[in-house]
């Protein structure tokens, strides 16, 4: 019988982790980026009960935050006046 508590590949351990607040901060984007990006497939979530997180992985690491139209943010905005 396997051993249910020993990580798969498909179960990070929980130092891999991180809140979309904390990836967001790390990624210099907005949380909402981040869930977008794992809509898309380009980052991993995994989900603990109601709760999700970025898993900090390849994929999460080659992740970068591109520009695109709508409106800009304001830390953004600021950066181009000063």
């Amino acid at each position: 019988m396997p051993d249910l508590a020993a990580p798969t590949a498909q179960t990070p351990l929980a130092s891999d982790l991180l809140p979309y607040d904390e990836a967001a901060r790390l990624k210099g984007c907005i949380p909402q980026t981040l869930r977008n990006a794992a809509q898309r497939g380009d980052v991993r979530e995994y989900r603990i009960g109601r709760s999700c997180f970025v898993v900090r992985d390849d994929a999460f690491r080659a992740f970068e935050v591109q520009q695109t139209g709508g409106r800009l943010h304001r830390a953004y905005q600021d950066g181009l006046e000063g």
